[in-house]
């Protein structure tokens, strides 16, 4: 919680400096008086930050008119920009176009409300949704007014469908290539802004003027107003225009989009643009000042969304308290305008740059705040600018790490060629499957990234995003595929293995280290800018980025792989584990710890599953020390010798107490076998501790001892931990103050040094936390492991004897099964356990047993031999006069034992077809109305005990095994359940030709038997077919 609230701290500090500098920095300009050199400065800030070539601006405030230009031309031979030089204006082009058309509404040529359709023969737009409850599916009008206002409905993504071209039908094909497009709004409901509607209202103009719009607006608009130097012509002597890309402003010859020119291709200088603003605000008086003005009058009925601004005829208008702010902006591929200007107060600002540039709107709301007084701060969002640098820090990482991919796929290859070679019995294999669908998805990735410019702008294709924005962007989508495909082939290469059990860990320890190197190149670069002053270093920043980006990625690809391999290791494990329990024989199952499997599945398993996490951030975080270490022992020998004195100490006490505390975290994990235990009593034994009361006190005094015997030992292990943990970070605090205090004294003149070595410090005490805090989960990780690995020794013992290669064929071949002299000893510590035997007795088809004894004479012992459950110390048990091994007996029986289990599902049963019987069987134990069952699952086994033994007799139906043992089946049910099993039940499974095999106190129903077999004591007392003599 101290370090969450010391580095909000820092955080805040930092924020709150960087505003006062900022406003500092604002108020050095206001306290200026000389408003040019404030300008000035302005302009060139704008343009060193903004990468903008040449620009030309004016302002007019007043009287005072500005004008002045900036930077060159053409870079490569140094031509200045003049006042002269000529610029696109881009979409300031629409406010031409827009007077254009307001000219030829006076003079009724064209009507404010008129019909696109009737100017343009077989022009026409659609509209295919609903709109104030009316369905549309066709043909809609669409009007001037709705052009000029943007609400045509046509979607602003329009403008990616406009084609190059050159030629002088090119306004012509441009607009028609959008007939019959689907509008994206209804007609006059929304504002939306979309180029082509300018595009349309030039082609009106020809119609209606039958001149080209190139020679009407020179005749009708340019030359009117004694724009001399503005034309709608492609021109030769204009700027070079320039571009962002991945090195820098380049030079960048746009295409030619001629067909667009009434919307964004109009060219003009500085001298005609501050002459135009000054024809807007009517400072030049013509006879058209009530047009211009139309123009500026805003349709209300639509919002634009932009700062409460309105939309008119080729102008943006935001009505304030200050009067009416008109203004637009203009951005082609490499070229960019913006215009404002306040009629009221005579202020008005233009500037023409030679560069797709947001700047280029921010210097101009800059200057005309400064004329107007006004100390808001202008931030320009360089989405562009943005984009390149992240083009550049994606670029620059996938660079190292394909140069990192093709060292390791070498590696790689060197390893397969030396296992080929030298392992051709135990073939190396891989995952096809992985790499096919690993393939597959990186494929759609990169065909993915041709979408890459719709993230920017709808529809737009990799042609318009390389006009459009920076080459930098493309670049990067190349260089990524690269990295992917490079990447792709490693991972095949690298997922071969030699076996299953065999995983390689190297790549990944690889790539975790290249990650540790990112974090501490972080520190190295934030150091290295601090200690250079305040200067903007690009070179750092960009490795700074490059760091950030090493640490981040090979922290994904680590720890999801990792997760992969440790979830892989711990699902096998438990596996193995549960395959180790259910081959192991009933005997040696018993006698384990009843806490213990669940245990050793749940917590331990989960315990190493966790290791992952530990083990990378660990790894991560000891690679990131270690270059801090190396990097301050270039700065200072003798301060590294003082850290790692202090580190070697902390390491020593963490050995020393590591033994203390692994014994406590060993004895603690062994109380945790016994706390499952209990728990395990509670759930098996919650009806006795319900009905009494003092075995429900006893029970829970007996679990609060063995909760607080965990819960001691665990403390206890805990606390040597917690301990040394702060006795190193207080070490590690005590250092930091001895150079702080010591540095200056022995080591003069070292000031910058004794900086750099406390911010390293500081930087490296979250990753050597990391380290500290890793050493209790490993040790409980091994202990974890150790437990696992010894439950599995214990099942493999069990497991020896037992033979999973049985077949089931010969089961229907059943005639008899009998044991012969056999003899079974139960296994008590220091104690003479109890005995059976020696027994002989014979069980056969078509008949039915019944083994009688009082409790404890061993009848349960007995057909747990039978079944193999038990193993013989000695005597042998054959079927049809044939040894069989034991764990071939238990496939020739279906049993119902007194304490039987009652699974939700039927596992091992097939009843595909037997739904008939199923259904006759649950009607006949009275159960059909209770349970159901559906994909081999029971609706339901909450039941009474007596119910649930009659779903478990007929599973055993479901089976149909040739020998059926019951154990005190009868013993729960009512009376007629009880006279129906022995009158009805076991008579029909003998005419099955079924082995009956029962335990049973139902003396009246002896007379059933074909023989009785009394026990006494662990002996066959009697074995008696002629029950008349017995009783």
């Amino acid at each position: 919680m101290k370090r969450k609230i010391t580095i909000l701290c820092l955080f805040a500090v930092i924020v709150v400096g960087v505003v006062v500098y900022s406003i500092l920095h604002f108020s050095y300009d206001d306290v200026s008086n000389d408003k040019d050199a404030i300008i000035n400065s302005t302009i060139q800030k704008t343009m060193d930050k903004g990468n903008i070539p040449g620009l030309s601006l004016c302002y007019i405030d007043g009287n005072d008119t500005y004008i002045n230009s900036f930077g060159y031309s053409e870079l490569d031979d140094k031509t200045k920009v003049d006042n002269s030089t000529l610029f696109q204006i881009g979409s300031n082009s629409k406010a031409f176009t827009a007077f254009a058309v307001s000219q030829l509404i006076k003079e009724n040529k064209i009507e404010l409300d008129g019909k696109v359709s009737d100017y343009l023969d077989n022009f026409y737009l659609n509209y295919y949704k609903s709109y104030r409850g009316k369905k549309y599916n066709g043909q809609v009008d669409v009007t001037i007014e709705q052009l000029l206002h943007h609400t045509s409905g046509i979607p602003t993504n329009s403008i990616v469908d406009i084609p190059e071209s050159n030629d002088e039908n090119s306004l012509h094909d441009t607009v028609y290539g959008f007939s019959n497009m689907s509008l994206k709004n209804y007609p006059g409901s929304r504002f939306e802004y979309a180029t082509i509607n300018y595009d349309i209202l030039g082609l009106i103009i020809e119609k209606v003027t039958g001149e080209s719009y190139e020679k009407y607006m020179q005749d009708n608009v340019f030359d009117k107003f004694g724009l001399t130097n503005t034309t709608a012509e492609q021109v030769s002597n204009i700027s070079s225009g320039y571009k962002e890309s991945l090195f820098g402003i380049k030079k960048y010859d746009a295409p030619v989009y001629k067909g667009n020119t009434p919307a964004g291709y109009i060219v003009s200088d500085i001298e005609d643009m501050c002459r135009w603003i000054k024809i807007q605000m009517g400072m030049i008086s013509t006879e058209d000042s009530e047009l211009l003005q139309m123009t500026h009058e805003a349709n209300h009925a639509n919002s634009t969304g932009l700062n409460n601004a309105y939309y008119a005829s080729g102008w943006y208008c935001n009505e304030t308290v200050d009067g009416k702010l008109v203004f637009h902006g203009g951005d082609n591929p490499n070229f960019s305008s913006f215009i404002l200007f306040n009629s009221e107060k005579k202020i008005g600002v233009c500037v023409l740059a030679n560069v797709n540039s947001v700047y280029t709107t921010s210097l101009t709301e800059k200057i005309y705040n400064i004329l107007e007084g006004n100390h808001r701060i202008v931030k320009a969002e360089d989405t562009v600018g943005i984009l390149n640098n992240i083009s550049r820090f994606i670029i620059g990482f996938f660079l190292i790490f394909i140069i990192a991919v093709i060292v390791l796929i070498i590696k790689q290859i060197i390893r397969i060629s030396y296992l080929k070679k030298h392992k051709t019995d135990n073939y190396i294999k891989t995952n096809y499957k992985n790499a096919v669908v690993l393939g597959v998805i990186l494929t759609a990735f990169i065909v993915g990234m041709r979408f890459i410019p719709r993230l920017f702008f709808a529809n737009a294709g990799w042609e318009f995003a390389r006009v459009w924005m920076p080459d930098s962007l493309y670049i990067a989508a190349n260089v990524v595929s690269v990295g992917l495909v490079c990447f792709f082939i490693y991972y095949v290469l690298s997922s071969y293995k030699v076996s299953d059990e065999t995983y390689n860990l190297v790549p990944l320890v690889i790539v975790s280290a290249i990650s540790g190197f990112g974090n501490s190149m972080i520190i190295f670069m934030i150091n290295m800018a601090i200690s250079r002053g305040e200067r903007f270093d690009k070179v750092l920043f960009i490795y700074f980025i490059i760091g950030l980006l090493i640490y981040i990625f090979g922290q994904r690809i680590v720890r999801f792989d990792l997760i992969k391999i440790s979830n892989e290791i711990i699902y096998k494990k438990r596996m193995d584990i549960t395959s180790k329990v259910l081959e192991s024989n009933y005997e040696q199952f018993s006698s384990l710890d009843s806490g213990q499997i669940e245990t050793v599945l749940n917590n331990d398993t989960e315990v190493i599953s966790n290791f992952s996490n530990v083990l990378i951030t660990g790894l991560t975080s000891l690679i990131t020390i270690i270059c801090c270490f190396v990097y301050l022992g270039i700065v200072s020998i003798y301060g590294l010798g003082i850290v790692l004195g202090v580190v070697l100490i902390a390491v020593s006490l963490y050995m020393l107490i590591m033994k203390n505390a692994n014994g406590h975290l060993e004895k603690a994990r062994t109380s945790q076998n016994v706390f499952f235990k209990r728990i395990g009593d509670m759930i098996g034994g919650f009806k006795e501790l319900s009905l009494n009361h003092d075995k429900k006190i006893s029970y829970k005094q007996d679990m609060k001892e063995t909760c607080e015997d965990y819960k001691d030992k665990i403390k206890k292990g805990s606390y040597k931990f917690a301990g040394v943990f702060i006795v190193g970070e207080s070490l590690f605090t005590i250092v930091i103050g001895a150079i702080v205090f010591i540095f200056p004294i022995v080591f003069k003149n070292q000031n910058m040094h004794l900086r750099e070595y406390v911010f390293v410090l500081l930087y490296v005490t979250g990753p050597i936390n990391a380290v500290l805090n890793a050493v209790p989960n490993v040790i409980r990780t091994k202990i974890s492991w150790n437990r696992i690995g010894e439950l599995i020794k214990k099942l493999d013992i069990s497991c020896e004897d037992t033979d999973a290669s049985s077949k089931n064929d010969r089961i229907h071949d059943f005639h008899s099964i009998k044991i012969v002299d056999g003899r079974y000893k139960y296994k008590v510590e220091d104690e003479n356990g109890f005995e059976i035997g020696p027994i002989n007795a014979e069980f056969g088809k078509g008949q039915i047993s019944f083994i009688v004894g009082g409790n404890g004479s061993g009848k349960t012992t007995l057909v747990k031999l039978l079944t193999g459950l038990y193993k013989p110390v000695e005597g042998k048990i054959y079927i049809n006069n044939k040894k069989v091994m034991l764990d071939e007996l238990g496939k020739y029986y279906t049993t119902v034992f007194s304490d039987f289990y009652l699974f939700d599902k039927l596992y091992g049963v097939n009843i595909e077809g037997k739904e008939g019987a199923i259904e006759e069987y649950l009607k006949e134990l009275g159960l059909f109305e209770k349970v159901s069952i559906k994909e081999n699952e029971f609706s339901t086994v909450k039941l009474s005990t007596g119910q649930r033994k009659r779903l478990a007799l007929l599973i055993s139906y479901l089976e149909d095994k040739p020998i059926f043992l019951f154990d005190e089946w009868a013993a729960d049910q009512d009376p007629v359940f009880r006279e129906f099993f022995y009158t009805e039940l076991l008579p029909k499974l003998k005419e099955k030709g079924k082995c009956i095999i029962a335990i049973t106190h139902d003396d009246r129903y002896f007379n059933l038997a074909d023989q009785v077999i009394c026990m006494e004591f662990g002996k066959v007392k009697d074995q008696n077919y002629n029950l008349l003599e017995y009783y």
